[in-house]
């Protein structure tokens, strides 16, 4: 009773002194609150998708190890995520490459994640515009890779090749949209452009009396669509020496089963050959054009060459 007595007492001595003991809240406290749980909202959220997106990442590097790709101290950080590496390795059984340098930023408006990053002495940027945040496709990819070396490149490829290459810069440029995974060649279009300077080949033709071709320069366009790339031109030259072509190849899923079907000039001088070793309607034509008009059919892995008439 002492207790209710005296909370009795401090009522009435609040409404002697006139103060209101009847709130109620205005607009502008609800909107307060609304502000304060909103942002408690956003923040949570937002912790939750960075975690999230922290456990995803882990999950493709391990992913990743296990196909032979090695990530060199992997950095998730920003308000908006980048994610940078101070190496990626791609170590498998017909490659190995390494990409140094690599950072990846997300961003927002639009949306799109760029990368960039170095790779045998030259520079790799791509950017990524998938078509909303809850699919990714259609997936838009641009790309440029600027003055890197062949011979690095090809020290990588665990084939045996039939020439050794001593020297070249790549350039490449490429604007692609995939529908669905790249594995599917059905799902890409778009344009890929490559160049070739200072290029140097050592090569164990016996038809060609010099050992190394020297200052070898090249350019080709391709056209992807519907599981073609269509070769709408390629042209490569040494000194006199020079071949073009143009044909279609059927995409499959092994780069050795995909389909040929080339047409092709080689412009060779008769004085550069060992004319002997030549077909007799073959050295025909290169005596009297300077030069060779032949189709290529089959496959990548068992091409078909075959004479064609002017």
């Amino acid at each position: 009773m002492k207790v209710f007595d005296a909370i009795m007492q401090v009522k009435e001595l609040l409404s002697s002194r006139g103060i209101r003991l009847g709130w109620r809240p205005s607009m502008r406290h609800v909107l307060y609150l609304v502000l304060f749980l909103g942002s408690w909202t956003i923040f949570f959220a937002y912790s939750y998708g960075y975690r999230l997106l922290e456990a995803q990442l882990a999950t493709a590097l391990n992913k990743g190890t296990a196909l032979g790709i090695q990530v060199d101290s992997p950095v998730l950080e920003g308000l908006i995520p980048t994610f940078s590496a101070r190496e990626i390795i791609l170590d498998t059984e017909p490659v190995r490459l390494s990409l140094t340098q690599v950072k990846a930023d997300l961003h927002l408006f639009p949306l799109h994640v760029t990368a960039t990053c170095r790779l045998a002495g030259g520079s790799v940027s791509l950017r990524l515009e998938p078509a909303s945040m809850s699919t990714p496709f259609p997936l838009r990819v641009q790309g440029d890779l600027k003055n890197v070396s062949l011979p690095d490149i090809v020290s990588g490829i665990r084939r045996e090749l039939p020439v050794a290459v001593n020297g070249g810069k790549l350039d490449l440029s490429l604007d692609i949209s995939a529908t669905g995974m790249p594995r599917n060649a059905n799902a890409l279009s778009g344009k890929v452009r490559l160049s070739l300077a200072e290029g140097r080949l050592r090569h164990g033709l016996p038809l060609l009396r010099m050992e190394e071709l020297a200052n070898v320069r090249g350019r080709l366009e391709l056209a992807l669509s519907a599981g073609n790339a269509n070769i709408e031109s390629l042209r490569v030259e040494s000194g006199d020496i020079a071949l073009e072509a143009s044909g279609k190849l059927r995409l499959a899923s092994k780069p050795s089963q995909t389909a040929l079907d080339l047409r092709a000039t080689l412009a060779l001088p008769p004085a550069q050959v060992e004319r002997e070793l030549l077909p007799k309607r073959t050295r025909q034509q290169l005596e009297t054009n300077g030069k060779v008009l032949f189709r290529i059919g089959g496959t990548f892995a068992s091409p078909s060459p075959s004479l064609m008439e002017q």
